[in-house]
């Protein structure tokens, strides 16, 4: 039997250390109001949940050029910010493989309309799980980012960001003594994307933040 369910949450945060450090002006704390109604069920073995969400931030904090057009710095966003979208999710379940896909269409606005820079309005993300046995299993994640604007791009004046794919594989070997052991394979295609994209109003090009190439990582847990 399926369920719908409606929520809705209020938070704020204040500016870390590190954002005012590099601050603009007077500073405010961020505050989110997030509205959502979904509906989950299961159709044979595939589970699956849907949900409409809207949220209207209040100050929120931004990384970008301040008001005089200068260097980056951290400010907030004049007025109300909202993001208002539709999420779609799917989970399949073939005895050792588990297959799971979600989709979100999000759009984004403030001042006047504008899209909010450096959020794109689709993500995507496909994932396969296989259990090989009781103690050894495999992940492998494909994520979709889709284009957006620069993060200096307040008016949504010069073209898009491209979108980028990214995929990443791991292990998981558990002992089932309390020890469990994982490694695996950041950005596995070696995909170029960054961290963040900005621009300059003094030498009208775009400054790239290269964000990591493959990498690869190794880790433990125990539990006592």
């Amino acid at each position: 039997m399926g369920s719908t369910y409606v929520s809705y949450t209020k938070g704020f945060r204040a500016p870390n250390t590190d954002e005012i450090n590099a601050w603009a002006g007077e500073f405010n704390p961020q505050k989110t109001e997030t509205y959502e109604i979904g509906v989950k069920d299961f159709v044979g073995n595939t589970y699956i949940s849907t949900s409409i969400f809207y949220i209207e931030t209040e100050n929120e904090i931004f990384y970008g050029v301040n008001k005089n057009d200068e260097f980056n710095k951290n400010r907030n966003l004049d007025g109300t910010s909202k993001r208002k979208g539709i999420e779609f999710s799917l989970e399949h379940y073939f005895d050792k493989l588990t297959i799971s896909e979600s989709i979100t269409y999000m759009k984004t606005e403030f001042k006047e309309g504008k899209d909010i820079p450096g959020i794109p309005n689709i993500k995507g993300v496909l994932n396969f799980n296989y259990k090989f046995n009781e103690k050894l299993s495999m992940n492998n994640s494909w994520e979709y980012y889709g284009k957006s604007y620069d993060s200096n791009d307040e008016a949504n004046e010069r073209e898009k960001i491209d979108s980028y794919l990214l995929s990443g594989l791991t292990f998981v070997y558990d002992f089932q003594d309390g020890l469990v052991i994982n490694a695996g394979i950041n950005n596995l295609f070696n995909e170029k994307y960054y961290d963040y994209v900005g621009y300059s109003s003094y030498s009208k090009t775009r400054n790239y933040y290269p964000a990591p190439e493959r990498n690869y990582y190794i880790g433990f847990k125990y539990s006592f």
